[in-house]
């Protein structure tokens, strides 16, 4: 078998894997076919997983580059592992995933309304198959998954009913007829969904209930931070709290050099400081007109550190789903068929006098420029695998990678002597995070004393700590991703003593993978690391795509 031939069944393994990842979430190709959390089920995914380790495991690996692929999949196929065993085996997970996504359609789907209401509303009618599945596993689910079920269950009716109630505002031309259809089908999703919450009320601690806690068995949380987000808990417990000591001394040592008359000598203090000289708007609009100026500015700064085509950037309030749980904003991929490219940065306008001006200059870069927003506008338009562009533990290196950019990109503000406190006080924050998880996952504290962390370390108000302490309980082990990429990544940096406009072209190329495969990946030679970025494309990108954006047409 020549090179050429061994490339290509490496695609050919990627597109399988792909496929196992997008028939397990039903989107693209397989968004019209429903997937019960049924045995049958389960059965067909798990032959299609074991089948898609063992082709991957067949792949010779002559060079550097195919070790970095095979082992690429193999993460990939992990990941695979543990949500198929969660999906299947957690009575809480299907009906968990559903708000996403009708919001995908309300918000980012770029197709003709018909047709994307025509494929929301084949969903909505699998919605009782997909309950009576869950039905089912409810008879020997633990009352934790079991409680957790119910808080889904109300989650997901409340954003199906503001969906139904606003058909008008995010289907605007849809006739009234369709409109209506629409409208009536959400309700009877929603109505069959309310179904399954009085069988797993009764007893069930209240869903805001702080007294509550939300341990894992520490087996399932080692699992979770290897598998799926390629986090080692023994590296975090032994040294996440010396990195908060010198986290919040940084703070106090960018404090003293302000030029205000009364130095804050407490994170409190720091906090109110900012809010005093730093604050936030008076209204949601001037925020967000005052943010729309600093994407401009960070677009600008970005060009001469990155390379991205055009695209678009915008800017958005909070979609209805995260107003909870994005206390501050976040970002959010556009649709992939979209051209120009675009995403969108949102701001919780529900929570503005929380967004104080550091959080919208540190946005504009973290979520936008060069941030979430160009590494996805690279994955739309780089040559790479399939599987790099979804990811494989590779939480770290793209929160990693924007959270450097927040203090790499710190010149773009350098008018405000108030911005490198934010920057630090910002470090602090998701050093912070690691704690505020340990606490919950692994010690299994109360929900308040995590809320009570983030007040105390960090100045929040309480609405804002429980929204933060919220997004923790939904996406588990992920906000330990921060601090803990940006560690690796800058230890890698020092290591290799790159230029750093270089580094951060490296770190954009490299597409969505753990930190062995980025550590691996900076360490190839010219002739390997071309291969790794040209030479394994994704069967799924379109071929005008590779010719509008491939290498050979970047100036």
């Amino acid at each position: 078998m020549d090179r050429n031939q061994l490339v290509e069944l490496y695609r050919e393994a990627d597109l399988t894997c792909a496929k196992l990842y997008y028939r397990s979430r039903g989107a693209r190709m397989y968004e019209r076919t429903p997937l019960p959390p049924s045995s049958d089920a389960r059965a067909q995914l798990e032959a299609e997983l074991a089948a898609a380790r063992a082709a991957v495991d067949a792949l010779p690996e002559p060079e550097p580059v195919f070790q970095l692929m095979r082992g690429h999949m193999r993460d990939f196929l992990d990941g695979e592992a543990l949500r198929l065993s969660n999906y299947f085996g957690r009575a809480s997970s299907a009906i968990g995933e559903l708000s996403w996504k009708i919001e995908n359609f309300a918000g980012v789907d770029s197709r003709p309304e018909a047709e994307k209401v025509d494929i929301l509303m084949a969903q909505l009618a699998a919605v009782p198959e997909i309950a009576a599945a869950t039905s089912a596993l409810l008879q020997n689910a633990s009352y934790d998954d079991k409680a957790a079920l119910a808080g889904e269950c109300a989650q997901v009716c409340d954003n199906y009913r503001h969906y139904g109630a606003n058909v008008g505002r995010y289907f605007p031309t849809l006739n009234t007829t369709a409109a209506r259809k629409l409208s009536d089908a959400i309700e009877r999703a929603c109505a069959v969904i309310a179904e399954l919450t009085p069988q797993i009320r009764s007893g069930s601690a209240p869903a805001d209930d702080e007294s509550s806690t939300a341990r894992f068995d520490e087996a399932y949380y080692r699992r979770v931070l290897h598998d799926t987000l390629g986090v080692e808990l023994d590296e975090l417990l032994s040294w996440y709290r010396d990195e908060i000591s010198h986290t919040r001394a940084a703070v106090f040592e960018s404090a003293a050099r302000l030029p205000i008359a009364t130095t804050p000598r407490t994170m409190p203090e720091v906090s109110a400081a900012l809010n005093q000289y730093a604050g936030p708007c008076d209204t949601p609009e001037a925020m967000l007109e005052r943010m729309s100026g600093y994407l401009k500015r960070a677009q600008v700064a970005a060009r001469d550190w990155v390379w991205f085509p055009e695209e678009v950037c915008r800017l958005e309030r909070v979609p209805y789903p995260l107003r909870e749980s994005f206390p501050w904003g976040g970002y959010s991929d556009g649709d992939g068929r979209l051209r120009p490219i675009t995403g969108k940065v949102f701001l919780n306008d529900g929570n503005f006098r929380a967004v104080t001006d550091g959080w919208l200059k540190m946005q504009s870069i973290h979520e936008s420029y060069p941030g979430h927003h160009i590494q996805y506008v690279r994955n739309v338009t780089d040559t790479l695998p399939e599987t790099l562009k979804l990811g494989a533990k590779h939480i770290p290196l793209i929160e990693g990678v924007a959270h450097r950019s927040e203090h790499v990109f710190e010149f773009v503000f350098e008018e405000d002597p108030f911005y490198p406190l934010f920057v630090a006080y910002r470090r602090h924050h998701t050093a912070v995070r690691i704690m505020s998880d340990i606490m919950l996952r692994y010690e299994g504290r109360p929900i308040a004393d995590c809320v009570k962390l983030y007040m105390d370390e960090l100045g929040f108000d309480h609405a804002t700590a429980r929204g933060q302490v919220r997004a923790q309980e939904q996406m588990e082990g992920y906000f330990t991703c921060y601090y803990y990429g940006l560690k690796k990544i800058t230890g890698y940096e020092r290591e290799l003593g790159l230029d750093s406009r270089a580094f951060t072209e490296l770190l954009f190329s490299c597409g969505n993978v753990s930190m062995t495969t980025l550590e691996g990946f900076l360490k190839l030679d010219d002739v390997q690391r071309e291969s790794y970025l040209n030479d394994f494309g994704s069967k799924l990108m379109a071929p005008q795509d590779v010719a509008k954006y491939g290498r050979a047409t970047r100036k």
